[in-house]
């Protein structure tokens, strides 16, 4: 009765800690590395117009669009940016995007993520090192409130990221 009880007791401890830990699950790819990707079609475009509008996103996005692209190919479709975000004043997250177009649709993919924490007195050499997001999450946070801020803060960023792309290659070009 008394064991009955004390699991009653701490079963919605249970479920919230639970809860938590789900909220630090990313998406994986096949190499169970965190990855956001999809794929939009947008009928009626041109690789050419879709190529265009993914480098108008990076130059509306981006504060130094030349500085982050890393390989900007026209003919390829292909288009690479390293992204660089905050979740809040002390996690940076980095990550690299890539922008794939093909005739009527284009596939975005952000991989490589990286973490780093932020101490403002320790810059140089003596900043915290950039760790991937697979030896981060969520071992690494003995604070599963902390931990469950920055992974839910990158998804909201992402996220955020996604829809002005979505909204950006779906401009038309004509005048």
């Amino acid at each position: 009765m008394n064991k009955m009880l004390l699991i009653m007791l701490l079963l919605p401890c249970l479920v919230k800690a639970q809860n938590k830990l789900d909220s630090l699950r990313m998406p994986l790819n096949n190499e169970g590395r965190v990855e956001f990707s999809g794929i939009v079609e947008l009928k009626g475009y041109k690789s050419n117009d879709l190529f265009n509008n993914a480098i108008q996103y990076v130059s509306e996005t981006f504060t130094s669009p030349d500085k982050v692209t890393m390989l900007s190919d026209r003919i390829a479709g292909k288009l690479i940016v390293n992204a660089f975000f905050t979740v809040n004043t002390s996690h940076h997250i980095n990550c690299v995007l890539q922008i794939d177009v093909k005739d009527g649709k284009y596939r975005y993919t952000f991989r490589d993520f990286t973490h780093q924490v932020v101490i403002p007195t320790l810059t140089g050499s003596l900043a915290p090192p950039m760790r991937d997001f697979y030896t981060v999450f969520p071992n690494e946070f003995y604070d599963i409130d902390e931990g469950s801020r920055i992974g839910n803060g990158t998804k909201d960023k992402i996220q955020y990221l996604t829809d002005r792309l979505r909204t950006t290659m779906a401009k038309s070009n004509d005048f």
